[in-house]
Order: C-alpha cells, then sequence, then structure tokens
C-alpha cells in the first residue's frame, strides 16, 4: 500500500461520499415518516381498539414498544447535528437539507 499524500487529498472525488451522505439524509426523513405513522396510526388505532382480556393487554404492549422503535430510530439517525455526514456534506462544498444562508 503507498502513502496518501496532499494531492490524493486534494483530487479526491467526493461526489460518491456525497451522494451517500444525501442518501442519509432521505433516510432520515423516512425514518421520521415511519416514526410519525406508527403513532397516528399504529398506535393510535391500537388505543382506541376495544380489546379486553389478557390478550389485550399483551398485544398494546407490543404495539407501543413497535412504535417506539420507530421513534428511536429517528432519533439515533438524526441524534447529531454535527455527526459524519453533515460534515461531509460542508467539505463537498454543499448545504446539508434544510441548512439556512
Amino acid at each position: 500500500m503507498g502513502s496518501l499524500t496532499f494531492l490524493d487529498v486534494a483530487e479526491v472525488d467526493l461526489g460518491k461520499l456525497g451522494a451517500a451522505v444525501s442518501d442519509w439524509q432521505k433516510t432520515v426523513a423516512h425514518l421520521k415518516t415511519l416514526a410519525g405513522d406508527a403513532k397516528s396510526g399504529l398506535l393510535a388505532k391500537s388505543d382506541s381498539a376495544r380489546w379486553s382480556g389478557s390478550n389485550a393487554q399483551v398485544t398494546r404492549g407490543f404495539v407501543a414498544k413497535t412504535a417506539k422503535e420507530f421513534t428511536d430510530a429517528h432519533a439515533e439517525a438524526d441524534s447529531d447535528p454535527n455527526n459524519f455526514g453533515h460534515k461531509v456534506v460542508l467539505v463537498a462544498g454543499r448545504r446539508p437539507a434544510g441548512a439556512g444562508g
């Protein structure tokens, strides 16, 4: 393996890396949508269902836990605005989605 030179770094093609960051930003947005859908759809329907008995409690608990997993996945994916993906976008000369001025 050869050594890395300044020229290697200066001429690196950040296009693929920028595309990966863009894909990640789309993934974060989709996770946000899924979390909202899970809360307003899945969990809301479960909470309003007229179930009774021990199976109802188990099912409600499972649905609540599943909805929370979507929320947690989005929170983790979008947890740090200074994460690697945002830094790469800035290095590549692009602004992150939703960034101002």
